[in-house]
């Protein structure tokens, strides 16, 4: 698909983004609640595929849950690989299949060998002309009636302004390198606006649409948690955003960090996050 060996934002070996995701991982799973969609019947799968699982938290669960399925899931990351496999072990998961291999280069699968593939948060490490031969690989690996689902951002919404022009300052950063069109507007519009068309153009007829509204205002339940996962998530970003988009100096960007980390502790903050999954049937 693609020369590129590794286009993520942040250092995806880090210790710290390791545990970013492994809590990112319990709290979508959390929120989204049931596994697969309500028009999915478990019983009726027998091989599903997460594509870019990072620490493998949704496909464990599968594992777990449904031991009457093959579970596989693949990242780039050997450490979130060799992380979920030993959890995989220490469960007992047999039927749990992890392997490191970077979807941005032609895939390891026979065609037509999963009955339902899930991906989510890709945006992260996709840039904008790599989402046709990415889905073009998902489709071209499910069965004839399987499903694909992909979860992305619609936006993150907060009253701290702090972090509102860091998320602007990403967004810049995202039309510099190719993450989002240069045509597009000047507020972050995630992946979640786009993921439809993108199916559409993809020859994946739409079967269903759910958005998530996870409120991380002061005081909620989902406060502590998101704001880890942002303070941990910019701070690891920095250098993207200071060397390879150079869309803020090292200094500036230090004390919006430190104004974000001060206004997110505000008992006035308010925070919530929007995002979207939408899957689809591949024609029998």
């Amino acid at each position: 698909m693609n020369n590129e060996t590794n286009t993520y934002v942040v250092d995806h070996r880090s210790g710290a983004e390791m545990q970013r995701l492994i809590d990112q991982d319990h709290l979508m799973n959390q929120t989204m609640g049931n596994l697969f969609p309500g028009d999915t019947d478990p019983s009726s799968l027998h091989s599903v595929l997460d594509v870019a699982c990072g620490p493998a938290s949704w496909i464990l669960q599968v594992a777990f849950k449904y031991p009457h399925i093959h579970a596989v899931g693949v990242d780039i990351s050997k450490q979130m690989i060799d992380y979920g496999r030993a959890f995989a072990r220490v469960r007992k998961l047999h039927n749990a299949e992890l392997r490191v291999m970077d979807v941005l280069q032609p895939w390891n699968f026979e065609d037509i060998t999963f009955d339902f593939v899930n991906a989510r948060l890709l945006e992260w490490f996709l840039k904008e002309q790599l989402w046709p031969p990415l889905l073009q690989e998902m489709l071209n690996i499910t069965t004839p009636g399987g499903t694909i689902r992909s979860t992305e951002i619609i936006t993150n919404e907060t009253n701290s302004p702090a972090f509102n022009q860091i998320l602007a300052l990403i967004w810049e950063g995202w039309k510099r390198d190719g993450r989002a069109p240069q045509t597009a507007p000047n507020a972050y519009v995630g992946a979640g606006t786009k993921m439809g068309a993108l199916f559409a153009q993809a020859g994946i007829p739409v079967s269903g649409e759910q958005e998530y509204h996870l409120d991380w205002s002061w005081g909620a339940p989902a406060h502590q948690q998101i704001m880890r996962d942002i303070v941990v998530l910019y701070t690891l970003m920095q250098p993207y955003l200071v060397n390879t988009v150079q869309v803020v100096k090292e200094q500036e960007y230090q004390l919006l960090l430190q104004a974000m980390e001060r206004e997110l502790y505000a008992p006035e903050f308010k925070g919530i996050w929007h995002y979207k999954s939408v899957w689809g049937r591949k024609p029998l």
